[in-house]
């Protein structure tokens, strides 16, 4: 897998974002919730805020705990999960009609 089509790779892993949490001094930038000792299951994470995940520079980054990074992506979430929800509900119904021969009968005539 190439850089851009797997943005959090090994370099997000170990280079980006142990920076990033040393420039956040380990607390969410929004919020200042610390991060959990290291062994923990951790909460801060890493937030692109302009939404583009292949620009990683400083000013775009920012560390977040949960609550904060979905409250920063909320809108676009919402916007690409409805949208997804819409084209496999459209999917799902033609696939109904497509099993229903009263259908076949009626387009054929």
């Amino acid at each position: 897998m190439t850089a851009a089509a797997n943005p959090y790779g090994y370099r997000w892993r170990t280079h980006t974002l142990p920076a990033l949490r040393t420039r956040a001094c380990h607390e969410c930038q929004r919020c200042g919730m610390p991060e959990r000792p290291m062994g923990w299951y951790r909460l801060l994470e890493g937030a692109h805020l302009d939404g583009d995940r292949a620009n990683d520079n400083d000013d775009n980054l920012a560390l977040l705990c949960r609550t904060c990074h979905r409250a920063h992506d909320y809108r676009v979430w919402s916007l690409t999960w409805t949208t997804w929800q819409r084209a496999q509900h459209e999917r799902r119904i033609d696939e109904a009609d497509a099993a229903r021969p009263i259908l076949a009968l009626l387009r054929a005539s």
